[in-house]
């Protein structure tokens, strides 16, 4: 994966059925949000005005984040969940491959 974004939204009763417990993330709006990109991880925001239109990622002095090309994976989590980061390793270098 290429990106990896945590993103903290509102969450509420789903509605289809209160005693299911089911809840659903309020995606419209803004909030906090970890961007780890090309090796590095900015603390900024997202953005999303309407159901249909585009989530949109800032750092920290609002400026638009751009991400590496790739495979993304958004986690969305809670407001008042806890997040917490550890510094990874870059992966292995690849063996060649043996000629035939």
């Amino acid at each position: 994966t290429k990106n990896v974004i945590v993103m903290r939204m509102k969450f509420g009763p789903l509605g289809d059925n209160p005693h299911k417990g089911r809840l659903e993330a309020d995606v419209i709006g803004s909030g906090k949000a970890w961007i780890s990109t090309n090796g590095k991880t900015i603390v900024g925001t997202w953005k999303k005005t309407s159901v249909t239109g585009p989530t949109q990622f800032f750092d920290g002095q609002g400026k638009p984040v751009t991400l590496t090309i790739g495979q993304t994976f958004i986690n969305v989590m809670q407001t008042t969940s806890p997040v917490s980061f550890k510094a990874g390793k870059p992966p292995a270098a690849a063996s060649p491959t043996p000629s035939q």
